[in-house]
């Protein structure tokens, strides 16, 4: 009761790990606080007082703290205690897309999220994994937009790719999903999104490999393109964006709030950097003639920096993910490259 909540409050303010004299004074500060609660508070209870008169006190705080609870809940003192600026960061945490339980579909054992209207035959899928997922906010405008059917197969934790993934087990759910697609005539426009920072891979044998894992992983996705292209399937790969790698959101919402300016956060990566290191990738997908590669992170960079925050809103909403500010960010590029397909209904 006494050494966790100040642990995690002091964590809380520093945004970082403790260090290990920090973790010893706060051992001592708890020891010596925990004493005097014992001492003030369990013991007193626990002798002094009748059985009866706990229950009664507890019973009544509990209820004096639920109606604290209502009365700023229904007040929004909570977020009234927030600046705008800070507001604005707070809402983009832990805010990426999740698929509306209305929309859920299960095919084959694997889930899927469909926006669906009988009166459209032709569909677009979003595949891949969390990464493109990510992108379901922008997608599900997209698809209202061009008045056409959506559907975004995601597998969790696995790339869309089918001759090499991050398991053996990946690969068999990817194969799957690639079924359904080719199998679907309605289906004509394929976006493939995913993450792009791999140190192995697995092939379908089941060996690990650990060189050459960025050539062997954009050879894999372009054998998955000329899957689908065989079924005239049109293919738009969706590059990497400049990921914080740690909870920015979060992280800079705290900081916002406390008034913390001791804590230096980085709130943009380097673009040349950034691109130097994906380099071999866009230009091996750049090469691919029946493939569109969109880059969301010349949306996201402005000169030579590669923002996390952009008109004061978080556009990651943990340490890799787009937040629904970052998703719907990327829905102009998105649109455009379908629209320059010319996809009609």
């Amino acid at each position: 009761m006494i050494h966790w909540p100040i642990l995690v409050f002091v964590k809380y303010y520093l945004l970082r790990e403790l260090l290990y004299y920090e973790l010893f004074f706060l051992l001592l500060f708890s020891i010596v606080i925990s004493y005097y609660f014992w001492f003030y508070v369990e013991d007193y209870f626990r002798k002094k007082l009748p059985f009866k008169f706990p229950i009664k006190l507890i019973t009544i705080s509990l209820a004096l703290l639920f109606s604290a609870y209502l009365v700023n809940f229904f007040g929004k003192s909570f977020t009234n205690r927030l600046s705008l600026n800070n507001l604005l960061i707070a809402n983009s945490v832990d805010s990426h897309f999740r698929c509306n339980v209305i929309n859920y579909s299960f095919d084959k054992g694997q889930k899927a999220c469909k926006f669906f209207d009988s009166k459209y035959k032709n569909e677009i899928v979003l595949l891949g994994n969390s990464h493109a997922q990510m992108y379901g906010y922008a997608f599900e405008n997209i698809v209202q937009a061009l008045s056409i059917n959506g559907r975004i197969l995601t597998l969790d934790g696995c790339l869309p790719t089918t001759t090499y993934n991050i398991s053996k087990e990946c690969i068999d759910k990817a194969a799957i999903n690639l079924s359904k697609i080719i199998e679907d005539k309605n289906i004509t426009v394929v976006l493939i999104g995913m993450n792009w920072d791999h140190s192995f891979l697995f092939d379908k044998y089941n060996n690990k490999i650990e060189k050459n894992v960025d050539l062997i992983l954009v050879q894999s996705l372009h054998q998955l393109s000329l899957e689908l292209n065989k079924y005239n399937k049109k293919i738009i790969i969706i590059g990497p964006v400049s990921i914080p790698g740690y909870n920015f959101a979060f992280n800079l919402s705290r900081k916002e709030y406390f008034k913390n300016n001791k804590i230096f956060l980085p709130d943009y990566n380097d673009k040349n950097n950034f691109e130097k290191r994906y380099q071999d990738i866009f230009n091996y997908l750049n090469n691919l003639q029946f493939v569109t590669l969109v880059k969301p992170h010349e949306v996201q960079c402005t000169n030579s920096k590669c923002n996390f925050l952009i008109n004061g809103k978080s556009i990651f909403s943990d340490n890799n993910h787009l937040s629904k500010d970052g998703s719907l960010l990327m829905q102009d590029l998105l649109l455009k490259s379908i629209t320059d397909m010319k996809f009609k209904n």
